[in-house]
């Protein structure tokens, strides 16, 4: 039951919505007039990542650096918490947004390299940052993980290992 789930997750993909506020810019004629935000809904789409989007998030990943002995220390742990989250919240937002964007986060160049498009990117990550809260944070993660679908590739890898005919010699 678990496995057909997980199917189902992977096929159809998680949808979400983020309300965000934006200001519009205000034209040159309309100097006195006040800028009044507008409440919008960003619709995102999650679909499981490709071998790209994996790399490009574990990079990500791999930034992420929590000090559990300063987090246990009694002086001013409040004040620790608050600036460890300060300072990988942006990163876990950047996380969500690279797995959102998936494969319109790289831009061919007329040469036939990638680029990433970091104007996208930027513009998801602010999107996220500021409509995601940190309980939605961590439920998100969870599905994104279950959605990442590490454990049929690394079985995947297992079968190519255990069916090889070819094996190095040691001696």
């Amino acid at each position: 039951m678990e496995e057909n789930e997980l199917n189902l997750l992977l096929h159809k993909g998680v949808n979400i919505r983020i309300p965000y506020s934006e200001t519009t810019p205000r034209r040159f004629w309309q100097f006195w007039k006040r800028r009044k935000p507008e409440h919008k809904i960003k619709h995102i789409e999650f679909q499981e990542p490709t071998l790209a989007i994996l790399d490009r998030v574990s990079l990500e990943i791999v930034k992420l650096n929590i000090d559990e002995e300063q987090l246990n220390t009694k002086d001013k742990a409040v004040a620790i918490a608050q600036k460890i989250a300060y300072t990988q919240s942006k990163r876990m937002a950047r996380i969500i947004a690279i797995f959102a964007l998936g494969e319109n986060l790289f831009l061919r160049q007329s040469n036939g390299t990638y680029k990433e498009d970091e104007a996208a990117l930027k513009d998801l990550t602010n999107i996220v940052l500021n409509g995601v809260r940190p309980s939605q944070m961590e439920q998100l993660f969870v599905v994104l993980t279950s959605l990442s679908n590490i454990g049929s590739f690394l079985s995947s890898i297992r079968l190519m290992c255990a069916t090889r005919t070819t094996r190095e010699r040691i001696g």
